[in-house]
């Protein structure tokens, strides 16, 4: 007992009157100012800031808005989950460690390998956590149902994007790794925490390899408004 309680945090969060829909749409970051803010803005019921986000109130959603990294997103989702969240849909971005999987691409993060901090204070010893089978269902389904191309791959999250050296590059490679975001195996950590659903869909900004990095944030606007509209 005295093992249990040394487990129950001090700080509990509080739940947000009002933001006490069941599913939140968690956009970390925008590339362009309003592109995705946009498919959105004329549903948008309330608004409210959270630490340094931002959360939106629609009449079926929440949506947590410019919460980038692993801390801040967790920070977020942990009051809406007090507040009734049981489904969260992360619309990110990621860039590519394979040469296949090009610039624009869509991916949809089956497992994520954790290589951020926040993951770790929920379950010490793992590090892989999964996506929803329920959720991963569909998001399938709906981008199926527009013969919508997408890949389901095994993402690594990380704190530190400008380490990514050759010899990380190698130690993912080895994991089976495809993928780099820096949200989503903290975000599933916590939905395993807490028993609810998560999955993550990410469009592909960029690219790395060994020697050489390839940007393409400014070429995906289109993938932003087709892929982003059908989940807001």
């Amino acid at each position: 007992m005295e093992k249990e309680a040394r487990n129950i945090p001090v700080l509990k969060p509080k739940p947000i009157k009002g933001f006490n829909k069941n599913r939140t749409i968690l956009i970390p970051y925008e590339p362009f100012e309003g592109i995705i803010y946009n498919l959105f803005k004329d549903k948008i019921l309330k608004s409210s800031n959270l630490y340094n986000s931002i959360i939106f109130l629609l009449k079926d959603k929440t949506i947590i808005f410019k919460s980038i990294g692993a801390p801040q997103s967790v920070m977020c989702l942990e009051r809406l989950i007090a507040s009734g969240t049981n489904e969260i849909i992360l619309l990110g971005f990621c860039g590519s460690l394979e040469k296949a999987i090009k610039i624009g691409s869509i991916v949809i993060a089956g497992e994520a390998y954790s290589q951020e901090g926040t993951s770790s204070h929920y379950y010490k010893n793992k590090k892989l956590f999964n996506a929803s089978r329920k959720l991963l269902i569909e998001i399938k389904k709906v981008l199926e149902k527009y013969s919508f191309p997408y890949k389901i791959v095994r993402v690594a999250s990380t704190d530190a994007p400008f380490r990514e050296t050759s010899k990380w590059l190698k130690r993912m490679a080895d994991k089976g790794i495809s993928c780099v975001d820096m949200e989503t195996s903290a975000v599933y950590a916590l939905a395993q925490y807490y028993k609810i659903d998560a999955v993550s869909l990410m469009i592909v900004t960029d690219m790395l390899g060994e020697k050489t990095w390839i940007s393409g944030i400014s070429d995906i606007k289109k993938e932003i408004k087709k892929y982003f509209s059908l989940f807001i």
